[in-house]
């Protein structure tokens, strides 16, 4: 049985969040627990654990006779006596009994858990509805939990606003969700809301160490700390990590970055390092590190803004530790890179990202080039206090243009240009190239309404030539190279070009030479390094 599965709160003490258990532990105290419910809060929190838990409580003979007054309005008259003496508490459940068990392994039919993201429907909530009609055929309260609740329709919703209102009295009802503001104003107030939260780095450490010690594992401190690092507040995927670095035995540092990608961490780091240092062959390089790693593009664009974040409040004094830029950098970098579109999923895994990193360097090269009245050689000093704030560059060669690009046959790629020109090839080339390069802007706008990837691919090309039937387009980099000559792109392409230039057209993608290289600028006595990094790329 896994470690998740094991070590799964039973009881109300038993949870690892401390607001959340002194909460439902006040619920108990009064001897009711509400019958709607919001569970609100990241993912690996316990959502799921606690509304369990709740089942079991309501259903263990124990507090039968509360749950009979509470929710019926009658109680036994044999201990009548006993629960007003008792204050009407709920006490936890016996989770020695086979229905509590069912109850915790999710077999059990009074306890059910619905799926909203794929039961989303008003059908699936008639259903529902139907069901919480009819009363358990064991126990006394049916507890229904409806799992990532934002993800139902609004006409679900409006269903289920009756249902919450006035609940049949033996049902419970329990709406889990991560997104709360995705659930209609109308909802969250026929629920009472417990907010569940990211756990804290005690919390986390805490829960980890009991695990250890019942299962008489050694452990190193830092490696708990690299557990928790990766969890990011996450009580599942903290005991998953630990239960994958336990398996050799002990728990250390060394395992922890074998099973948790740590390699992410340089990958960061060099990515940022080659964006300061304006070095788009290298920033190239990272990302086909990236894909040869196979990191997942979401995971690792969230990772790279919560580095900067970091940075931001250790430049801020609000989190210990050695920034890794300074603060203007950092609100620089997180206002250009936080968008969601960066990190949502293309044909080329991290294009979006990629290209954005390249365009903000090309930006500071052009600004660099432009404020420059007479730049000279010299080496930039190192700052021990922004160690990735090194070899800030600056550009001595005029604005991109096409006069930049020379052709480089050397390193044509004919076999690239072979499959563009077999899907082609029964297509009547009638095109004007030149009327394609002039407008160029306007060929790259309309593919980009039917695929954004394949135009910020384009965005980063220029065109060198053209004749009747044939365009020829420079682009830095090989990658970008072989993706636009493969046939399914090339063929995508062509309807566009016939709408540009009056016909079809052999594209000859070819790779040129990028700008001249980036020089170190001169730096005066009296800058700082700091002030010359926080103008570096704005």
């Amino acid at each position: 049985m896994s470690w998740n599965r094991k070590y799964r709160p039973t009881k109300i003490e038993d949870l690892h969040l401390d607001s959340v258990r002194i909460q439902l532990q006040r619920m108990m105290d009064a001897g009711k627990i509400p019958q709607s419910l919001l569970f609100a809060g990241p993912k690996g929190t316990g959502k799921t654990s606690s509304s369990r838990i709740i089942g079991a409580i309501v259903n263990d003979p124990k507090n039968g006779n509360q749950v009979d007054l509470a929710y019926f309005g009658k109680s036994s008259k044999k201990n009548a006596t006993k629960i007003k003496d008792d204050a009407q508490k709920l006490v936890e459940p016996d989770n020695d009994n086979d229905f509590a068990r069912k109850i915790f392994e999710g077999t059990s039919f009074v306890v059910q858990e619905m799926d909203a993201a794929s039961n989303r429907g008003i059908d699936d909530i008639r259903q529902l509805r139907s069901k919480a009609f009819l009363p358990p055929q064991a126990g006394k309260m049916s507890v229904f939990i409806l799992d990532e609740a934002h993800m139902l329709t609004t006409e679900a919703f409006n269903a289920l606003l009756k249902l919450l209102e006035e609940p049949p009295e033996h049902t419970i009802f329990i709406l889990a969700t991560t997104e709360i503001h995705k659930i209609p104003p109308t909802i969250v107030s026929r629920c009472q809301t417990v907010e569940f939260h990211k756990a804290t780095k005690n919390e986390l450490i805490n829960t980890l160490k009991k695990i250890l010690i019942n299962e008489k594992i050694a452990f190193e401190d830092d490696a708990l700390e690299m557990i928790v690092q990766r969890a990011d507040g996450s009580f599942r995927d903290a005991i998953k990590l630990l239960e994958m670095t336990a398996q050799a035995g002990k728990v250390t540092a060394k395992e922890v970055g074998v099973y948790s990608s740590s390699s992410i961490d340089g990958e960061i780091t060099n990515l940022i390092d080659n964006l300061l240092d304006k070095n788009e062959v290298k920033v190239i390089e990272v990302f086909e590190s990236l894909r040869s790693k196979n990191i997942e593009q979401r995971f690792f664009h969230k990772s790279l803004l919560e580095t900067l974040h970091t940075s931001l409040l250790q430049n801020l004094n609000v989190k210990e530790g050695r920034p890794i830029v300074n603060q203007k950098i950092s609100q620089f970098l997180l206002t250009e890179l936080s968008s969601d579109f960066l990190s949502t999923p293309s044909p080329i895994p991290h294009l979006t990202l990629e290209l954005k990193i390249l365009e903000l360097i090309d930006r500071s090269k052009n600004k660099n080039t432009k404020t420059s009245a007479s730049p000279t050689k010299q080496q930039v000093k190192k700052n021990p206090e922004n160690l990735a704030v090194d070899n800030l560059v600056s550009t001595t060669t005029d604005s991109i243009t096409v006069a930049n690009f020379s052709y480089n046959s050397e390193i044509d790629n004919p076999i690239s240009n072979q499959r563009a020109t077999e899907v082609i090839s029964t297509l009547e080339l009638n095109g004007d190239g030149n009327k394609l390069c002039e407008k160029w802007n306007n060929f790259v706008d309309l593919v980009a309404k039917d695929n954004f990837t394949i135009a910020s691919l384009l965005r980063s090309a220029n065109p060198i030539s053209g004749k009747i039937g044939e365009a020829t387009i420079g682009v830095f980099y090989k990658f970008h190279q072989e993706q636009l000559t493969q046939p399914k792109f090339n063929a995508l392409l062509q309807e566009f070009v016939k709408s540009i230039a009056d016909g079809y057209l052999k594209l000859d993608f070819i790779l040129t030479q990028t700008p001249a290289k980036a020089e170190l600028v001169e730096v005066d006595n009296n800058d700082t390094l700091a002030q010359i990094a926080s103008q570096a790329l704005m």
